[in-house]
């Protein structure tokens, strides 16, 4: 299962050339406690 998914405005497939791109990283809140520390604000 995986710990969450990453978000941003890419629609079409590529390789590499995400350096000006923004993307959100999207956690279960089920891993919520274990990765406390780990980032300072998580969005759900």
């Amino acid at each position: 299962m995986p710990i969450g998914f990453v978000k941003n405005k890419v629609r079409k497939h590529r390789f590499g050339d995400f350096a000006n791109e923004v993307s959100e990283i999207i956690l279960h809140k089920k891993f919520a406690k274990a990765l406390d520390g780990v980032v300072n604000k998580l969005r759900f």
